[in-house]
Order: structure tokens, then C-alpha cells, then sequence
């Protein structure tokens, strides 16, 4: 369960199910396409990430346009793992594969969490 200022959402198999905090009356009741890896909220709590590691597949959910999602799919490359940048509008995504400057050379993963980041510091 991942909780956000307004919004609390649980994972169960391959149903992300998103309530009121107050009220905890359903908001929204998403179907994905295999049951979910890993979720996360955008920064801002207006779409949330659901990863599918098995599969390859990410799927985004938009809570403000419940009619819109979004379906990434890694293919057989492996998906590892998946997290949204700190704007909240991209996603990076660590597949098992990492590929630099499109020599051929493999790349090990960055870690079990994939990339991280650092907040920025006036200096």
C-alpha cells in the first residue's frame, strides 16, 4: 500500500484500486495486464506507475482523466526496474540489457533499485 496526500492505493494481483484518504470510498478501480510488480505515485499524486516485471510492462494511470493510460512495453530485454524522475513526468525504466553509446558493450545493472537520484545542492 502506498499512501499520497489525498489518495491511498492498494495492489491486489493485477488490480490497482485507488480511495478517497478520508473517506476511503473507491475512487478508481484500474485493471493492469499482469499482476503488479511494483507501484509508485508521481511526484505530484496525479498518475501512478504500475510495473510489471515479469512481462516487461509498465502501465500509467492518470487520476485526473481516468479514460487515459499509458502502456510501456520492454519486450524480452527484462525489465528490472521502473521509477519516476523527481518532475513526475518521465520514467526511467532498467531493463537487464544496458547498452552504451551503441557499441555492444553490456552495461551491469545499477543495482536491485536501478538509478537513483540526488537532490540538487546550491554550493
Amino acid at each position: 500500500m502506498i499512501v499520497s496526500y489525498k489518495y491511498r492505493a492498494t495492489c491486489v494481483q493485477y488490480r490497482l484500486v485507488v480511495r478517497d484518504v478520508s473517506s476511503l470510498q473507491i475512487l478508481q478501480l484500474y485493471t493492469c495486464l499482469d499482476q503488479i510488480s511494483h507501484m509508485e505515485w508521481s511526484s505530484d499524486s496525479l498518475f501512478i506507475l504500475c510495473a510489471m516485471y515479469k512481462r516487461g510492462l509498465v502501465q500509467v494511470w492518470s487520476l485526473e482523466q481516468p479514460d487515459w493510460h499509458c502502456k510501456i512495453d520492454e519486450g524480452s530485454i527484462g525489465l528490472v526496474s521502473s521509477r519516476w524522475s523527481p518532475d513526475g513526468r518521465h520514467i526511467l525504466n532498467t531493463t537487464e540489457l544496458s547498452w552504451l553509446d551503441g557499441s555492444m558493450n553490456l552495461l551491469p545493472v545499477c543495482g536491485s533499485n536501478g538509478p537513483g537520484f540526488v537532490p540538487s545542492v546550491n554550493l
